[in-house]
């Protein structure tokens, strides 16, 4: 198998980073991309947050979608172990490109080794404005993003206990109508020292919290206020999109969450302000 390693370059504004240190997930040097303190998790200081190793295997599929003409229609990411805190390299391979579908892979290994620590497959289809029949099947939310109060995501009396990471840095607005829960979020960070995120890495970045927002949503309906979030671990993050995501908020919807004998399924409707785009689905493990 062939892999070609690619430096991701998109525009630069002026000569001065756009971000802070502390607010930008990776710090690009040629084909080496160290992570910054915001892309830590809250389960340890030498330990990547989801979220943002979801974010920059996207950057390398979406950079491969650019390059063809093409638009991501099915993307599906897989930590395959605990993603240190440490310099990254990526690489894709290009797989299938066909008149009106692509297949690439993106591999992220740390610096020095040749170990696969996360992977990406997309699914890319070429984008025609326009064209019959067009369905929709989607309903629409009843609340905007505008009608909900924004909330910590972490509680405010836990966040000096927790490493620094993307997980003290969202933004969060949660519908508490229990007929119907949407939640809205926003990683609320930067891509690279010199850019912002494109709307489908943020995309591909909130959507790590599936599992969390799908029982959170769970416990609205039930009217629990201690979900027991902690005992369920997504493996991996596959989303549908039926159309290009746009800006910065995504919302949250139409719930489903199952386990038994130790694995499970989480999903939810996907939105952006603009109406629905598609859907996210984990796989489960329950922790004992």
């Amino acid at each position: 198998m062939r892999l070609s390693y690619r430096m991701v370059v998109f525009w630069k504004i002026g000569s001065q980073p756009m971000f802070s240190d502390n607010n930008y997930l990776f710090h690009r040097e040629n084909e080496i991309f160290s992570p910054q303190r915001a892309a830590g998790s809250p389960w340890s200081e030498t330990m990547k947050h989801g979220g943002p190793v979801n974010a920059i295997l996207t950057m390398s599929v979406e950079e491969v979608a650019q390059d063809l003409g093409f638009q991501i229609a099915r993307l599906t990411l897989d930590i395959l172990k605990p993603v240190a805190m440490k310099p990254v390299r990526l690489a894709t391979q290009l797989l299938r490109k066909g008149g009106q579908m692509a297949v690439v892979d993106a591999f992220l290994t740390l610096e020095g080794s040749d170990e696969v620590v996360a992977s990406a497959r997309a699914v890319l289809l070429k984008r025609v404005q326009g064209t019959e029949p067009v369905f929709d099947s989607s309903r629409a939310v009843a609340e905007t993003r505008h009608d909900i109060a924004s909330e910590p995501w972490i509680p405010e009396e836990v966040v000096p206990l927790l490493p620094a990471g993307m997980h003290n840095l969202i933004r969060f607005h949660p519908s508490v109508d229990k007929e119907r829960p949407i939640y809205w979020i926003n990683a609320n960070v930067g891509m690279l020292q010199d850019r912002a995120m494109t709307p489908v890495e943020q995309c591909a970045t909130v959507a790590d919290m599936t599992t969390v927002i799908a029982t959170r949503m769970c416990a609205v309906q039930e009217g629990n206020d201690n979900p027991n979030i902690m005992g369920l671990m997504n493996t991996n993050t596959t989303i549908h999109l039926s159309r290009p995501p746009e800006g910065e908020w995504f919302g949250f919807s139409d719930h489903f969450l199952q386990a038994a004998d130790g694995y499970g399924v989480a999903e939810c409707t996907l939105f952006d302000e603009q109406g629905c785009i598609g859907k996210v689905t984990q796989n489960l493990i329950v922790k004992a």
